[in-house]
């Protein structure tokens, strides 16, 4: 099965995130349709499941308003179409990977807002040039805000850092 739109969000899914259909691309008369997957506003706990990074023509992700835990894959990286990709609210934990750079230049928005990050924020944001939304506030973020935000983000329109524990 190819599904090219999942959106059973605004339910009250509960559970782990598993037996995910596979993603792909759909054909109609010469134009592509890619997959958007609205997982969003459920009570899925757990991780975020190794297996969307299948789904490697995946255009939006969003499992915003969940009970996910743990870190972000690092096999998402797979996900080169991704355009946008949303965590929010959840209780993700850890510090964002610095393979999150590999992500395509085509990813314009990353909300990973009122989670549990960690850390300093990874220099590999800055080779997002693409990048208009990035939304980090409310977790535990530390240290300086990088200068490279405003050298390297040039499209960036939204920057949401409120909320950490950001310095200087």
């Amino acid at each position: 099965m190819h599904i090219k739109f999942l959106d059973p969000s605004q339910n009250k899914l509960i559970g782990p995130l598993t037996n995910l259909p596979n993603g792909g691309k759909v054909q109609v008369s010469g134009y592509a349709f890619y997959p958007r997957l609205f997982l969003q506003d459920n009570f899925f706990n757990g991780s975020i499941p190794r297996s969307l990074c299948r789904w490697k023509d995946l255009v939006i992700l969003d499992l915003s308003k969940n009970r996910l835990t743990g870190k972000i894959p690092k096999c998402l990286v797979n996900l080169q179409k991704l355009e946008g990709m949303r965590f929010s609210l959840n209780k993700l934990s850890g510090v964002i990977p610095g393979s999150i750079a590999l992500f395509s230049s085509s990813l314009f928005g990353l909300k990973l807002n009122d989670n549990k990050f960690t850390g300093k924020l990874p220099r590999e944001l800055g080779d997002l040039p693409g990048l208009t939304i990035l939304d980090l506030g409310d977790n535990e973020f530390f240290g300086h805000i990088p200068e490279w935000i405003g050298e390297k983000l040039q499209d960036l329109m939204v920057l949401r850092l409120r909320g950490n524990n950001f310095m200087g």
